[in-house]
């Protein structure tokens, strides 16, 4: 996605949050006897706010934004030319905060092997005593710090809230990370790789408070 210039329609309110996303970050999926190169697409971050925004297409490009303090979502419907993205506000929503992050529908064991490099093995029950259990899937991610968390790995039976709340557990409190790099091997199957890339980034989107919906 372009943005050497960005056009924000906004001429109904004066009143206005303003976000401000300073990072963005693009998920690769890389190439190997099994999959082809796949760019899972950018989500970026208002570190300042703790926001972070990404697309969607469901027939119109739009943009969301998540409001993670304020338990908001702000929709933009997103038009994109060669050089250039508008941002036209649409609607914001009240969401309710999900407080399950500490729990799993799976047995998964998290184990620190360093300070950068965390496995992640995920079991499924197979009874319905969850007495018994066989391993479903491995992993092993790669943290690097940064002013923003991100802990999304982009394959089944990996709970992104409690995958980052069991690891931040064992790191210092002090800090942020984002897994930069994780290697997903599902048990006598298919094994692939996924890179995160980090950019610097500059979009100020101003929200009209006034057009909340609750």
């Amino acid at each position: 996605m372009n943005f050497f210039s960005i056009i924000l329609f906004f001429s109904f309110f004066a009143s206005a949050q303003t976000y401000h996303f300073d990072y963005s970050l693009e998920s690769k999926r890389l190439a190997d006897g099994n999959f082809k190169e796949w760019n899972w697409g950018k989500i970026f971050f208002d570190t300042k706010n703790n926001t972070n925004m990404s697309f969607f297409d469901d027939g119109t490009l739009k943009a969301i934004l998540f409001d993670v303090p304020r338990n908001m979502t702000h929709v933009f419907n997103v038009e994109e030319s060669k050089n250039n993205t508008k941002f036209k506000y649409s609607h914001s929503n009240k969401y309710l905060s999900d407080n399950s992050s500490d729990e799993s529908p799976y047995s998964i064991d998290i184990e620190k092997i360093d300070d950068a490099n965390f496995k992640i093995d995920v079991y499924v029950y197979t009874n319905n005593k969850k007495t018994k259990k066989k391993k479903k899937v491995s992993a092993i991610a790669t943290l690097e710090k940064a002013d923003f968390e991100y802990f999304v790995i982009h394959a089944d039976f990996f709970p992104s809230d409690y995958i980052k709340n069991q690891i931040l557990e064992k790191m210092p409190e002090d800090s942020k990370y984002y897994i930069k790099k994780v290697t997903v091997e599902y048990v006598g199957s298919k094994k692939f790789t996924l890179i995160n890339e980090v950019q610097t980034s500059d979009i100020t989107l101003p929200v009209p408070i006034q057009k909340e919906k609750q």
